[in-house]
């Protein structure tokens, strides 16, 4: 599955939490793609680069995942989700809830967009309806 975020990334810790609860430190509209999957139990997640060498030609990594993914829906005859998640989900919690949709549709190719919602419960709302608003200019671009 691939996670398009524009949270900040946290390199020393667990996958899980590899992305934390603030914006990318470059700028909100600031994207990063990342690659995931679950293995045994555990999250595997790969950072990818801006560019990626794909069938022999080089490219941005998001258009070479996106060319990965028509393929695969090709050749499996499927459809493709963009998940976003709503208020008071941290990375985790959205690396969850996206998986739980993967499964339960296993035809069905998943996308993750995870934006820096706080996860603190109802406290943080107002600070996640801010953060909402300042990703939406960033997902448009993206989709």
């Amino acid at each position: 599955m691939y996670v398009v975020t524009n949270r900040n990334l946290q390199p020393d810790r667990p996958p899980e939490k590899r992305f934390g609860k603030n914006f990318n430190e470059v700028d909100p509209s600031e994207l990063r793609l990342a690659e995931v999957d679950r293995v045994d139990g555990s999250w595997q997640l790969n950072i990818l680069e801006n560019r990626e060498i794909y069938e022999g030609q080089e490219m941005f990594a998001s258009e070479a995942a996106f060319l990965k993914i028509q393929k695969r829906m090709c050749e499996n005859s499927s459809n493709c989700l963009i998940f976003c998640h709503g208020y008071n989900t941290d990375f985790e919690g959205a690396l969850k809830g996206a998986f739980k949709i993967q499964e339960t549709y296993q035809d069905l190719e998943v996308i993750l967009f995870s934006w820096p919602s706080d996860g603190d419960g109802v406290i943080s709302y107002r600070s996640d309806k801010r953060e909402a608003s300042q990703s939406v200019l960033c997902s448009r671009s993206f989709f």
